[in-house]
Formats: C-alpha cells, structure tokens, sequence
C-alpha cells in the first residue's frame, strides 16, 4: 500500500515521509485497522529499487493491490511530479465497487479547481500483464462517478528488459524488431487510440501511437492453386505495429480528458500551458496564499517572456491585452 495512517490518525503517502520509523501505522480503511509495516525505499537486486511502501498482512478483509519493483518505480516518478501542483490533493489505495467485484487501484488525483470544484483522475500502473475485462469494468465505475482513468504500462527497456509492454522508439520495420502487440496492450489501444507507458531508462511518461506494420512479399502467397498475392506485393499484419511517440514528458504535466470509443472517461497527460498558472493563482488568492500568488505571477511573466511575438499575439488574443499586461516586467 502507498498510504497509512498513524495511531492519531494522521495519513502518510509514500514518496518523503520525514522520520518513517518514529511511529505506528495501521490500514487506512476504518474497516480494517490492521497494523501494517513501513519499507524504506532501497535498492533490491542489481539497478532494481523498490519505492517506498506499506506492507499489509496477507489476510485482508478487503482488495488489496498488488506492487511490482517496475511498478514502484512509475508510481514513484508519478507522485514526485503530481507533489509539484499547487492544486493536486493525493489520495492512494481507493477501492472501487464494479461489475466485477471490488478493485483495488494505485494513485487518485484531485485537481482543486477555483470556485470550489474539483476533478479526479484515476490513475492505474501495470507492469506485467493484467486482465482486461477488470479494466473496462474499473473505467465503467469510474466514469459513473465522473472520475477519470489512465492505465500506464510499464515499458520495455534496457532498465526493463523483462518488461511485458513494449516501447522503442528506434526499432524500425523489419521482420525481427517490429513489435507484435499482446492482446491486452493492443485491446487497449484498440478503445483509447493512444497507449500510456512508463520509460524506464529515460524516466518519463510517453504517449505513443501504432502505424500499421507493412512488409513487401518475397514470394508469391498460394492458396488451394490460387496466386493469392505476388512477390513485391504489399500485405499490412494486423497483430504487427510500429510505435510512434507522440509526447513524452519527463517533468510537471497535468491531464487532458476525452471520452474513448465506448463512451468512458479516460485520461492522458499533457504539458502545462499560461492557463494552468492563472488557474494556480486564482485558486490560491481562494485560498489566501499571498505567497504562492506572487509565484504564479512570477512564473507567468517567465513565460510570456519566453514568448516568441507570434505567440504573443495568440495569447493576447486569447486572454486579453488588459490581463496580460499586468504581468509584463
């Protein structure tokens, strides 16, 4: 488990726990209670390490997720930068009634919005192969309780040799490297269009899509007498892709929410643009911040500094000559 609670009922997330071993901890569900121990982020096997976590008895009332090293080491990349945003409020181990019992899931995201409001990002890290049936019936249940899902798969790699999910962005058509995707990686894809995955060498989360694996036939393909297709011809492979990575996103970023192709809420990142910090400081002059305000400010004339004249006209478009002037320096 990422989260326990101490015996005053404090609740602790993994990722910087200051002096870990100067107290008690128990299960975070009221239900529950029971006495669970804290592991300190260390080094297991070779270049393996294992994230910080909580160890729960074996013999839980309820659904318990289970945690990889691979998979500690993309959920502890994930709260490293979702601890960066003003507006993010952490919460881990939720469970989840769904038509297929109840599931256990790693890290829940609430963006504070201003005015009050709020939106939930669910977010799911695999890094071994899963059941898909369990997923669409997860997104099912969240999306009814307007809450979004990003799967991440844990990435193939030289840090990751053994990994289930594949990604590379050098491999290049040809009979030995192109990729023939799983059945759950490519159902996946199939209902979200993009896949998310973790890198491990390069720490960070790539958005990637699939191009259609084209081969030039070497020789004829005879079927019951019948040229089906000629040497030189082209025959595209269904199961066979080639991995395109669109985004990759080493540092802070936030979500972008769509509905797949079954109606469900699903999530993937995107970069932080001018609008997220005018959303940071309106909702911490909400909050009274004045310091965090004169940050936001801050890094806004940052930015529009950076800003080339063309796009200094779009966003002046955008926003207003009147609201950006006030951050000019």
């Amino acid at each position: 488990m990422l989260s326990a609670k101490s015996t005053d009922g404090k609740l602790y997330v993994a990722g910087s726990i200051t002096d870990p071993k100067s107290r008690d901890y128990s299960c975070i569900y009221p239900s529950c209670g029971e006495a669970v121990s804290h592991v300190s982020r260390h080094q297991r096997s070779g270049m393996d390490w294992v994230t910080e976590h909580f160890r729960h008895g074996a013999k839980a009332s309820h659904a318990l997720r289970k945690m990889s090293g691979k998979q500690g080491e993309a959920l502890e990349f994930i709260l490293s930068q979702l601890a960066k945003e003003y507006e993010m409020e952490i919460f881990t181990d939720q469970i989840y009634p769904t038509s297929r019992g109840d599931i256990a899931t790693d890290i829940l995201a609430r963006e504070h919005l201003p005015g009050g409001t709020h939106q939930d990002t669910l977010i799911q890290v695999e890094s071994d192969t899963f059941n898909f049936n369990d997923y669409r019936a997860l997104d099912s249940a969240l999306t009814g309780k307007n809450i979004a899902l990003m799967m991440v798969l844990c990435a193939e790699g030289t840090n990751n040799p053994n990994g289930a999910f594949f990604r590379d962005e050098y491999r290049r058509a040809s009979g030995k490297t192109v990729k023939n995707l799983g059945k759950n990686e490519k159902a996946l894809y199939d209902q979200n269009g993009i896949n998310v995955y973790y890198d491990h060498d390069q720490p960070s989360l790539l958005i990637v899509q699939f191009n259609e694996y084209e081969e030039t036939l070497r020789e004829d393909i005879v079927r019951g007498g019948y040229r089906i297709k000629e040497a030189g011809d082209t025959q595209t492979f269904e199961l066979k892709k080639e991995p395109e990575i669109k985004f990759r996103y080493a540092d802070r970023f936030k979500f972008r929410i769509y509905q797949n192709n079954q109606g469900q809420l699903i999530v993937r990142p995107r970069k932080l643009v001018i609008n997220d910090f005018f959303g940071k400081e309106a909702l911490a002059k909400e909050r009274g911040d004045a310091e965090k305000v004169g940050d936001f400010e801050e890094r806004v004339a940052i930015m529009l500094d950076s800003c080339n004249e063309q796009e200094l006209v779009r966003l002046t478009q955008k926003y207003g000559a009147e609201r950006l002037g006030g951050y000019a320096r």
